[in-house]
C-alpha cells in the first residue's frame, strides 16, 4: 500500500489531517485543490497542484466537505478510483468488494424519495441528515463492517451482523449489500424499529429480524434463538449508553468466539474541538428547555434535564417535611447530574437516612449529562483510557481507532474482540 502513489483532493485542514493519519500508509504524490491561490504553494513540504494535472490512471482521496461535487468534477475528467478519506481505519486489504457495495447503496439512496416514504418525521428527519453527508456517512458504515471482519477467517457470506441501535438501519442495510448472510437490526425505539423495516424493504434489502429493546433484550433474543453472532456494528450509539461497561459485559455474550465489536462515534473525547463544543451541548441539555418541534424523538424529554432533576427529587422529598427544602433540592440536583431516576431515587434515599451522599462522579468530563428518565446522555464524552483499562483488566481484548493522531479525528471507534 505504501507504494502506491495517491492525491489528496483539498489543501486545507481536512487535508492535513489525512495527511497526519494516513501518510504512514500511502505515499502522497500531491496535494491538489480549486483554489488557484493555492496553486504552487506547498503544504507539509509537498506541492499543491491544479485538478487540470490529473491523468485518468491517478488515484484520488477527497478530503473536503464538498465530496459530492468533487467527485462529479473528477469523474468529468475521467477518473474512476476516487476515495473518501478514510475516517478512523484502512483496510490492509483489497477494498473492491467494500466499494462496490457502497457505490451500490449510495446509488439507491440518492434515488429514494424520502417525503415519500411511511416513516415518522423522526426518522424522515434521521435519514435526510444521513442523506445530506452521503458519502461521509457511508465511508464510516463501510470501515465499521471492515474492522469488524479484518481477522476473522470465515467468508462474510457464511457469517451473521448486528446493526446495534442502528436508527435508520443503512449500516445493516450495507451489510446485506455486501452479501453478509444474516444480518440483523436492533434500536430501543420502538418508532424507529418500523422505520427501519420499511426503509430496508424500500431499498429492497429483507433483513433476519429486527428487535426492540436495549441490549438485555437483544442478547436474550439471540440466546433464545441459539444464535452466536459473528459480529455487531453501531455508529453514534455509544455516547448515550447509560453504563458502558455493563453494556459490553451483556452484549459480548451474543458473539462467537472470536468475533468482533465496533462502536464508532463522534464523540471523540480526545479532539479538543469536540470536546468544546459537546460542553456547550450538555450546559443547553441541562438548563435550558427545548420546544417541541417536527421529526421530534418522543422518548426523549424536552425539559432541562436539571428541572427533571428537580422534580424527582421534590416528590421523593414530599415524604420527610424536615427534608422538603428548595435549598435542599437544589443541592441534591447539582449533586445528581448524569442519573438516571432510579439512581437519583437511591441518591436521595441515602441522603433522608444519613444527610451525606457519597458519589463517584465522572471528575474528567463533568459537564456530562443524561436524561433521568431514561439515562440516555446527552452526547457523553467517555473517558477512554479508564474504560479501556477497566476492559483489559476484565480480560477483554480491546483497542482504539484509529491508532494514529486520534485527537484530530472526527470519527473514535472502539473494537472489542471475544477471545
Amino acid at each position: 500500500m505504501k507504494n502506491d502513489q495517491i492525491i489528496i483532493f483539498g489543501a486545507s485542514e481536512a487535508g492535513l489531517n489525512f495527511y497526519d493519519q494516513w501518510s504512514h500508509l500511502y505515499n502522497i504524490k500531491c496535494f491538489m485543490d480549486n483554489d488557484p491561490n493555492k496553486w504552487g504553494k506547498k503544504l507539509n513540504g509537498i506541492d499543491i497542484v491544479s485538478p487540470d494535472v490529473l491523468e485518468s490512471r491517478d488515484t484520488v482521496f477527497v478530503a473536503s466537505m464538498y465530496y459530492e461535487e468533487i467527485e462529479k468534477q473528477l469523474l468529468e475528467k475521467g477518473l474512476n478510483k476516487i476515495y473518501g478519506c478514510p475516517i478512523f481505519y484502512v483496510c490492509g486489504r483489497s477494498d473492491e468488494r467494500y466499494d462496490g457495495a457502497l457505490k451500490r447503496i449510495k446509488s439507491k439512496l440518492e434515488r429514494l424519495e424520502v417525503s415519500e416514504l411511511s416513516i415518522s418525521n423522526y426518522s424522515k428527519k434521521y435519514l435526510d441528515s444521513i442523506k445530506k453527508n452521503l458519502s461521509q456517512q457511508l465511508q464510516i458504515y463501510k470501515e465499521i463492517i471492515q474492522v469488524v471482519y479484518t481477522d476473522t477467517d470465515e467468508s462474510i457470506e457464511n457469517t451473521s451482523f448486528l446493526d446495534y441501535g442502528g436508527g435508520t438501519g443503512i449500516l445493516g442495510c450495507l451489510a446485506k449489500e455486501l452479501g453478509i448472510k444474516r444480518v440483523y437490526y436492533s434500536d430501543i425505539y420502538d418508532v424507529a424499529v418500523k422505520d427501519a423495516r420499511t426503509i430496508a424493504t424500500e431499498l429492497g434489502y429483507e433483513l433476519h429480524g429486527h428487535i426492540t429493546g436495549d441490549e438485555t433484550t437483544v442478547a436474550k433474543y439471540f440466546l433464545d434463538e441459539g444464535i452466536q453472532l459473528g459480529g455487531i456494528g453501531s455508529y453514534d450509539v455509544l455516547e448515550h449508553i447509560y453504563d458502558v461497561e455493563s453494556f459490553f459485559n451483556i452484549i459480548l455474550e451474543s458473539l462467537e468466539k472470536g468475533a468482533s465489536i465496533c462502536m464508532a462515534t463522534s464523540a471523540n473525547s480526545y479532539n479538543p474541538k469536540i470536546v468544546e463544543r459537546l460542553i456547550k451541548v450538555h450546559d443547553e441539555l441541562e438548563y435550558r428547555d427545548r420546544a417541541d418541534y417536527e421529526g421530534h424523538k418522543q422518548r426523549d424529554a424536552l425539559d432541562s434535564y436539571f428541572k427533571i432533576r428537580k422534580k424527582i427529587i421534590k416528590n421523593l422529598l414530599n415524604q420527610d417535611v424536615d427534608l422538603e427544602n428548595d435549598d435542599i433540592v437544589e443541592l441534591l440536583a447539582k449533586k445528581s447530574r448524569g442519573l438516571n431516576q432510579s439512581d437519583i431515587e437511591l441518591v436521595v434515599k441515602e441522603y433522608i437516612e444519613t444527610g451525606k451522599m457519597n458519589r463517584d462522579r465522572n471528575n474528567r468530563f463533568p459537564s456530562n449529562t443524561c436524561d433521568p428518565y431514561t439515562g440516555n446522555w446527552g452526547e457523553q464524552l467517555i473517558d477512554y483510557d479508564l474504560l479501556v483499562d477497566s476492559l483489559t483488566e476484565q480480560g477483554v481484548d480491546v483497542q482504539l481507532l484509529p491508532k494514529k493522531s486520534i485527537e484530530k479525528s472526527g470519527v473514535l471507534a472502539l473494537l472489542l474482540r471475544k477471545v
